[in-house]
């Protein structure tokens, strides 16, 4: 199975390889929507995998004992042996510490991408995010080129504008004070899901070289302000006239939000 990470890294350097800061405050909701689903994908794909191993090791484990079953005239110790695995080889323990650590990166991200797409829709709701449409750059245009270069795709196959509407439509009907605690929940679980490997608690996992332990802190310092931002909101809602603010500083990727009063 091709790496979690692999095809994530892709899409996020080709979407802000030329700087987040240059787009558009509505382009922010769509690619932290796409973002969040091409994780989903990625976990889900990933979570068949693993059942899958997991069936291929519970059947070739009844096949060992039912061979040693067979075998009435063995002794115990001999019996016992047939039965026993040999351990994983070093290879093996270094992929599935690779495979993990490119696990929780994912989830993480999935963490961010969601935590932001519904705290932007909160957002708009109170009126601070303008979706900047206009009859020269509507919105369904302003999607098309964003995501252009992903039309070539075949896996994941590209989303659409249409899907993204309806997304968008879905979370309209929501309450803004619902939307801010879901995007505060997902912030929260993305600090979660850091602490153990940045405290060197991975165990078996495996531990964070210096360049995932540097991005694991800048992730987390987002998922933090963000999360005390939101915290903020409910104690001093928007003010009429308030705009949207996208610092890139903690995170070339990810955004840590405020509003200008």
């Amino acid at each position: 199975m091709q790496p979690i990470g692999a095809l994530l890294t892709s899409h996020v350097r080709v979407w802000f390889g030329c700087g987040a800061e240059l787009f558009a405050p509505c382009e922010y909701a769509f690619a932290y929507w796409y973002l969040g689903l091409i994780c989903g994908m990625q976990m889900q794909l990933h979570k068949r995998v693993a059942e899958q191993a997991e069936r291929q090791s519970a059947t070739s484990s009844a096949a060992h004992a039912a061979e040693a079953a067979a075998g009435g005239k063995k002794s115990r110790k001999d019996a016992a042996k047939a039965k026993a695995k040999p351990p994983p080889g070093p290879e093996v323990v270094a992929e599935l510490a690779v495979h993990n650590l490119d696990l929780l990166f994912t989830s993480v991200v999935l963490d961010l991408s969601r935590g932001t797409h519904l705290l932007l829709a909160a957002l708009s709701s109170a009126g601070v995010l303008p979706d900047n449409e206009s009859e020269f750059m509507p919105l369904a245009r302003r999607f098309d080129r964003r995501f252009a270069p992903f039309r070539a795709l075949q896996r994941p196959p590209p989303l659409t504008y249409e899907q993204y509407a309806e997304a968008s439509a879905e979370l309209a009907g929501a309450k803004e004070k619902e939307l801010l605690q879901l995007a505060a929940n997902h912030f929260k679980a993305a600090k979660l899901r850091l602490d153990a490997p940045l405290k060197g608690g991975l165990g078996k996992d495996g531990e964070l070289t210096a360049a995932q332990r540097t991005e694991a802190r800048a992730l987390a310092k987002v998922a933090v302000a963000n999360g005390v931002f939101i915290a903020t909101l409910g104690i001093r809602p928007a003010a009429a006239g308030s705009t949207l603010k996208c610092s890139f500083e903690t995170h070339g990727h990810f955004a840590v939000v405020s509003i200008v009063q």
